[in-house]
């Protein structure tokens, strides 16, 4: 049998050479070794990240969902990774399966410091995902939203007033007759 020497936890009766089969390809899905650069990139993990590039892992490799190691910074918050990948000429704007960019994803998790940065190194801030919403209208965070709507083309009128009564979790009141 191809994995009977491998060692597995299971008795033999549950675990068959088909199972251990199956198992060992769940991470063959790439053609090509990743180091699971996305995973190290949303981390942070500069040295890391430093070092798979440097062993050949492409800095615009793509996972299942499209993402770019970019994505993955960007969504993480990742602002030394964003940065190295930036200055390696990645490309800024790509689109993951869903149509987001990197700027969109770092936007809608409200990372400040990495929608700054990746507008700085040339992100377009006018571009929608697949569903028509742009990185203003996906954006967490008051900051966010409101560095943004004045970068973003009609961003001004298009970023609600801020309610601070709102915006501690109060209901707005109710102005209807209750007579």
């Amino acid at each position: 049998a191809p994995f009977s020497s491998l060692r597995s936890p299971c008795s033999p009766s549950i675990c068959s050479d088909d199972l251990l089969a199956t198992m060992a390809k769940a991470g063959d899905q790439y053609e090509m070794r990743t180091g699971n650069i996305w995973n190290f990139a949303n981390r942070d993990d500069v040295a890391t990240v430093r070092r798979l590039l440097s062993e050949g892992v492409p800095a615009d490799l793509t996972n299942k969902v499209g993402w770019t190691p970019l994505h993955a910074a960007a969504a993480g918050g990742a602002e030394r990774v964003l940065t190295l990948l930036c200055q390696r000429g990645v490309e800024i704007d790509p689109r993951c399966h869903a149509g987001r960019t990197p700027l969109m994803d770092a936007a809608r998790h409200g990372h400040l410091a990495c929608v700054k940065a990746v507008v700085k190194s040339g992100a377009r801030v006018g571009l929608v995902d697949a569903a028509g919403l742009c990185a203003l209208d996906q954006a967490k965070g008051e900051a966010v939203r409101s560095w943004l709507s004045h970068r973003t083309p009609g961003g001004a009128e298009a970023a609600p007033p801020r309610n601070p009564k709102l915006s501690r979790g109060k209901k707005p009141p109710d102005h209807r007759d209750h007579g």
